[in-house]
């Protein structure tokens, strides 16, 4: 299946159009915080943990038809923004309860979930989410909750998972120590290398990616990939790698294929591209791919 992420805010403004009220604007009094997190090749978080409190940003809580819920938290630095739907399968109210099989919109049999990350979504998706405390004001509005949340792109992605706590009366896990990064103006150096240098045919090898010193902002490096090989490889990644934010380092297999053809020993090379908001440390690297003996 083809890439298909979401990149800005137009369809999360054309379907808060139809769908939203105005803020609920519930002081916030109790325990809120955002925390989310994922492994590398997760297309939002690309391996990042992010842990937001209303020190780092302001919470915005939004009452949605059929029951629905979003929360929308901005920080500090534009890109910092991350939004948050939640709903209950359609006609039945938002509970202290387990939601399964969820997609983007809810239907009669199943709830919606949509998690977007600095300005990144994607299409189709799944999901699920556990409502843990839901309290309600008299007329019924939301006003705290405490909701646990996963999230698979694409069906072919690795999940991303995390919590979101708003007025709530339950306790927040402590927050991780946020590893170093680059400063304020600052640029991360990415490298490349690879191991071992030389494989033979249907072994696979690693090439390693670094920032230093990590990016503060998630941060997207291209790469291009020289093919001289001459074999049946793969190397799964679209023309970039992403690092999230605090993340120093990133690994990608080539698999290579067995196949009957003889060859000449041949390579495989990975080129970081050049652009203006990194710098380059070592450009690319190259691994041999040979026969096996016979």
């Amino acid at each position: 299946m083809a890439r298909q992420f979401r990149f800005g805010t137009a369809v999360t403004a054309l379907f808060l159009s139809v769908l939203s009220t105005l803020p609920i604007g519930a002081q916030i009094a109790g325990n809120t915080a955002l925390i989310v997190s994922g492994p590398s090749l997760e297309p939002i978080t690309a391996g990042g943990n992010y842990y937001y409190l209303p020190s780092n940003g302001t919470f915005a809580l939004y009452q949605l038809r059929d029951d629905g819920i979003r929360v929308v938290f901005q920080g500090a630095n534009v890109q910092e923004r991350w939004s948050l739907f939640f709903y209950p399968p359609v006609g039945v109210m938002l509970e202290v309860a387990d939601y399964e099989n969820c997609q983007r919109f809810p239907s009669e049999t199943a709830g919606g979930v949509d998690i977007d990350g600095f300005g990144i979504g994607c299409d189709p998706h799944s999901g699920s989410f556990i409502v843990h405390e839901l309290v309600r004001a008299l007329d019924g509005v939301v006003e705290a909750f405490h909701i646990s949340f996963q999230q698979i792109c694409l069906g072919n992605y690795p999940p991303l998972g995390g919590e979101i706590f708003y007025n709530s009366s339950h306790m927040l896990p402590p927050a991780p120590h946020p590893a170093p990064t680059a400063k304020p103006g600052q640029l991360s150096v990415i490298s490349v290398s690879v191991s071992p240098k030389q494989i033979v045919e249907a072994a696979d090898a690693i090439f390693t990616f670094t920032a230093k010193p990590a990016p503060a902002l998630p941060l997207t490096v291209g790469i291009n990939e020289i093919d001289l090989s001459g074999r049946q490889v793969s190397f799964p990644v679209g023309g970039a790698i992403r690092f999230g934010a605090g993340v120093s380092s990133l690994t990608v297999p080539l698999h290579t294929q067995a196949d009957t053809i003889a060859q000449k020993k041949t390579k495989y090379t990975v080129q970081i591209v050049r652009a203006p908001i990194y710098k380059i440390g070592q450009k690319s690297a190259s691994v041999k791919i040979v026969d096996p003996p016979h």
